[in-house]
């Protein structure tokens, strides 16, 4: 009896082993099978020899970032929010990295000092500053110079059961998933790709300098009018609503954030770091609508506080006057890279140091050829990107849109 009942618990647990090492085993062939089996210092080393785009949850994007910045050991690097990801090194004569994707808050520069800096500091960094940034608002602001930094948001799952949590979260589709343990068949991208929804549908990533391609994403979008591409945000808008924090109308500032900034920029010259700063751009459309709708008082008031006590800070909200259009923005607080070349040639005339690293030409050219688009290509991209950017600018459908409302 004892016998019959060991040997029944023996079964069990080995079949309960069984299913272990198959669900586990199950998620690594979807990880290798989506080339999302390196850590971050092998992501930055692949990227850097290799070329292709990196997409991954599974190391954590400050992580990775930081990765890249150490192998590149940049001279230039851009920092910011979401809005400075399309600086590329295509735009610079020296060694480029973009550290944006982050908080645009002084917070996240004091971070940048401190984690990333720490052993070697870039020559120049460009700030891209988020005018929501400045809002009013009940999250405590650190006015310290520098002291202890908020901690890095990170993404936290057992990287053996990665691909279950991100099927159960919806950051794959049941399509994908079925795709990547060998379930159908998975077209691969003309170009390395790092990461498991990438390599399945591949939307783009981050390439070796840290700035995106969002290639699958750019190409909805740029088949989209301006109006259509921003229409929640102005609906919301002309409704004086604040249907997400960095569109909330507002008549101040909050002045303490201002001398978060004037410490942060204490700090880095400190460490011998010159610092360009600037109000990323906002597409005219929404610049227009946000002006006419009296709720937005708080723009004109930073504008003047920076005038007057933060003039490191150049003013790059509104750059219609530079040749821009609602076009080459792919919603309503991002500008696409052309958008973003324009205004770095502005500030580089008031910038001699930024002159001095711009590859200006090359900016021009692109500027030129891809004008009314997201994104554009050079002679420094790869020749695969190159094609499949060149392949997703569908501009006419915009364009069109832009010609009608002009008549």
């Amino acid at each position: 009896m004892i016998a019959q009942s060991y040997r029944r618990y023996v079964a069990v647990t080995l079949a309960a082993i069984a299913i272990l090492f198959a669900v586990v085993g199950v998620a690594w062939i979807a990880r290798w099978r989506g080339n999302d089996l390196n850590n971050a210092q092998e992501l930055a080393r692949a990227l850097n020899t290799q070329g292709g785009v990196a997409s991954t949850l599974a190391v954590p994007y400050n992580t990775f970032k930081k990765a890249l910045y150490d192998y590149r050991q940049p001279d230039v690097v851009v920092a910011g929010s979401s809005r400075g990801l399309m600086f590329r090194q295509s735009a610079f004569r020296t060694s480029f990295s973009n550290l944006g994707g982050g908080i645009a808050s002084a917070d996240y520069g004091f971070t940048l000092l401190d984690r990333v800096f720490a052993g070697r500091a870039p020559k120049v960094l460009i700030y891209a500053v988020d005018h929501f940034t400045f809002l009013p608002s009940a999250m405590p602001v650190d006015e310290r110079p520098v002291g202890e930094v908020r901690a890095v948001q990170r993404v936290r799952v057992n990287a053996a059961l990665l691909p279950y949590r991100l099927l159960i979260d919806g950051y794959m589709t049941p399509q994908q998933f079925a795709k990547l343990i060998g379930l159908s068949p998975m077209e691969r991208a003309p170009l390395p790709v790092y990461g498991m929804t990438a390599s399945t549908d591949f939307a783009g990533g981050d390439g070796a300098d840290g700035s995106t391609y969002g290639i699958g994403t750019m190409k909805a979008v740029s088949q989209q009018s301006a109006e259509a591409r921003f229409a929640g945000d102005l609906a919301c808008v002309r409704r004086g609503e604040a249907c997400r924090e960095v569109m909330r109308p507002a008549t101040q500032i909050d002045r303490r954030r201002l001398m978060q900034f004037k410490n942060l920029f204490s700090a880095l010259r400190e460490r011998g770091v010159h610092v360009i700063a600037f109000l990323a751009p906002m597409p005219p459309l929404m610049l227009r609508e946000m002006k006419a709708s009296g709720g937005y008082g708080y723009l004109d008031a930073l504008r003047a506080a920076i005038r007057a006590e933060l003039p490191q800070i150049h003013d790059m909200m509104d750059i219609e006057a530079l040749g821009t259009s609602d076009c080459e923005f792919y919603d309503a607080i991002h500008a696409g890279e052309i958008a973003n070349l324009r205004a770095m040639l502005a500030v580089a005339q008031k910038e001699p140091v930024l002159a001095q690293q711009l590859d200006a030409a090359n900016a021009r050219a692109t500027i030129a050829r891809y004008e009314d688009a997201i994104m554009g290509v050079s002679d420094k991209t790869s020749e695969a990107l190159a094609s499949l950017i060149d392949g997703y600018r569908f501009r006419d459908v915009c364009r069109t849109a832009l010609s009608r409302s002009a008549r």
